[in-house]
């Protein structure tokens, strides 16, 4: 915004303040911060741009947890306080749902579902997402074996995998693939009755999503 001299020393400081950092932090060098700090600074920048939308890319993924729950929590603050929106990419489900209001599930390019987080989050859900589900961390003894036992042979399942020309991206590796129409034809968009345009691609219909949602 092309401000100097003491304008921008005070701009700087402001940004500092913003994401709960002292004035001094603008001498130091990025040696001499701790990760969390660092992206502090990393925020304070984006913001120092006064942007309408920010992509927050993996934003707490080198973080461990105690530091990324209070990056978030920054996060969330600066949102109600600021009126920026962000596009939030992320493979954490429990970050998505604590800071998004809408998701897109993606799988190698292709979009998979997309609603509200109430929505996308409570069945049915697309296959991919139902995976996704199933691999958050679970605290009982028998997770880890159930998770294993309902993906059957399919040892790949989880891979991103490379992007299709044609049918459906994620049918080499669905548990509900229909053989001979998900190799050739797109699945169609499925709406969800009642919601909040929540919309499910996929050749199934809403009632056997359902079904492989409960079981």
């Amino acid at each position: 915004f092309g401000l100097k001299g003491k304008q921008r020393r005070e701009r700087v400081e402001e940004l500092l303040a913003l994401v709960e950092l002292p004035a001094d932090f603008a001498d130091r060098f990025p040696r001499e911060l701790s990760g969390g700090e660092k992206q502090r600074v990393a925020i304070a920048r984006a913001f120092g741009a006064e942007p309408d939308v920010i992509i927050c890319d993996e934003v707490l993924s080198s973080l461990d947890n105690l530091v990324a729950d209070t990056i978030l929590k920054l996060l969330k603050h600066l949102k109600e306080k600021l009126g920026s929106g962000y596009l939030f990419i992320s493979h954490d489900l429990a970050t998505v749902a604590s800071i998004a209001d809408r998701v897109i599930v993606m799988f190698a390019g292709c979009v998979c579902e997309e609603g509200s987080v109430a929505e996308v989050f409570s069945p049915p859900y697309h296959p991919y997402t139902s995976l996704l589900i199933s691999s958050v961390p679970e605290l009982r003894q028998d997770w880890l074996n159930d998770v294993l036992e309902s993906r059957g042979a399919r040892e790949d399942l989880g891979g991103a995998g490379a992007p299709l020309d044609v049918g459906c991206a994620f049918r080499t590796r669905c548990p509900l693939v229909v053989e001979g129409v998900c190799e050739s034809v797109s699945p169609p968009a499925r709406e969800i009755g009642g919601r909040s345009h929540h919309v499910v691609y996929c050749h199934r219909e809403i009632d056997e999503l359902t079904a492989a949602s409960e079981k």
